[in-house]
């Protein structure tokens, strides 16, 4: 009985361990089958950390493109007077006559304390005496008391046949101290207000100079065309400059 009994032992032992086997086999997944799972989470953690970092890059991009946009702004605002009378003033198709009333402007107050406010600026004499010793000043590299000087001889002799050339000179006192704005004014007011005298060509070059040179290609290019258009009898040294200037700009 007892044999009997352990040969059903080893009987069922032998069934059980295959179907054991099997059985594990079905309900185990298999460990390669879970490394997938594990490698896509990685890659989208890394690909989230990506975008995060492009999203702050961006943002620090947008405040940089913000604050060079406030600082172009303000500096189109600091000349916006000046294109305005520029256009309204390039815009005449003919040079109107000059009257003796605009010949010379008032000299504004602060110019006044500035001349009477520098002894020995000028020399005594006439005023052919006072301008050489203006423009000597200019010719010796001394642009700002160059500068004073002529606005002293402009108080001085505000209807004198060298005033035109004398706002000319203060035109050029600050383009050579590179302040082109000053410069760019002072060219136009000193070309409206002696449109018929012989620094008119000389004014409206050196203003299409300055207006380059604050980035305002669209209003030198005007200027060159009127001096082209209006003073094609000026002398070679002035249309040359001029019509390069307008191939360098594009002007068309």
């Amino acid at each position: 009985m007892r044999k009997i009994i352990a040969s059903a032992g080893v009987m069922v032992v032998a069934i059980w361990l295959p179907l054991s086997a099997q059985t594990t086999q079905r309900v185990l997944p298999p460990v390669a089958a879970q490394a997938p799972a594990s490698t896509d989470l990685d890659y989208r953690q890394r690909l989230e950390e990506r975008l995060q970092g492009l999203d702050r890059q961006l943002r620090e991009a947008t405040g940089a493109i913000e604050s060079l946009q406030f600082q172009l702004r303000s500096s189109d605002q600091r000349i916006e007077k000046l294109e305005a009378e520029l256009a309204a003033r390039m815009g005449q198709t003919q040079v109107p006559a000059m009257n003796e009333a605009s010949a010379a402007p008032s000299p504004q107050p602060q110019e006044m304390d500035k001349t009477e406010n520098a002894p020995g600026l000028l020399p005594v004499g006439d005023a052919q005496v006072e301008y050489d010793a203006a423009f000597g000043l200019l010719r010796r590299g001394s642009f700002e008391a160059g500068g004073q000087a002529f606005k002293a001889f402009l108080q001085h002799h505000p209807k004198h046949k060298l005033a035109g050339n004398a706002r000319y000179w203060i035109g050029e006192s600050l383009y050579a101290r590179q302040r082109y704005q000053e410069a760019a004014t002072t060219f136009l007011e000193a070309w409206q207000s002696d449109i018929r005298g012989p620094k008119a060509p000389d004014n409206l070059l050196k203003l299409s100079l300055s207006l380059s040179k604050l980035g305002k290609n669209k209003e030198a290019c005007i200027s060159l065309k009127k001096l082209l258009n209006d003073y094609s009898d000026a002398p070679p040294r002035i249309t040359g400059v001029a019509s390069r200037e307008r191939q360098s700009m594009n002007c068309g």
